[in-house]
């Protein structure tokens, strides 16, 4: 079960950042990347990725807590690395994890998928040194129940 509760969180959230679209999103902020659908599950090396911007999202470590016989809890890291291929790239990677922070933030407390909370662990770039060539990543922490 908890197994398909994973799978089920990390689709959940692919299927949230795909609406970073450079539009306006439903709760008023201007995405300032285009992502044209370029989120997948898995992680690629920047030498596979042929489409820029990319996010991949790798699901990682999961811890359990077990609060009674009917109640437990886990906590899931996840990490999302960023693609970015433009004249300096960094400028990208800043607007891309502006964005992606403001998905998150979103799906921080979502009931439908038993999400408890969704916290950035951390942020970090390549610092323009791949340029043109940007690499990110957000490490997340995901709080869930795992019990029906």
């Amino acid at each position: 079960m908890a197994t398909s509760r994973r799978r089920e969180i990390v689709n959940y959230l692919i299927t949230q950042l795909k609406t970073i679209n450079g539009s306006t999103s439903q709760y008023g902020y201007q995405f300032k990347t285009n992502l044209s659908q370029n989120v997948f599950k898995g992680l690629k090396y920047i030498d596979q990725i042929n489409d820029f911007p990319a996010i991949y999202i790798q699901a990682g470590e999961e811890l359990y807590r077990y609060n009674s016989k009917t109640n437990t809890e886990a906590f899931m890291t996840i990490m999302i690395r960023i693609y970015a291929h433009e004249e300096h790239s960094l400028y990208k990677l800043e607007d891309l994890v502006d964005d992606i922070t403001h998905v998150l933030e979103r799906v921080k407390y979502d009931q439908s998928h038993k999400i408890i909370s969704a916290e950035i662990a951390s942020i970090d770039t390549d610092s323009g040194l791949l340029d043109p060539y940007g690499l990110g990543e957000i490490m997340i922490t995901v709080q869930y129940d795992v019990d029906d």
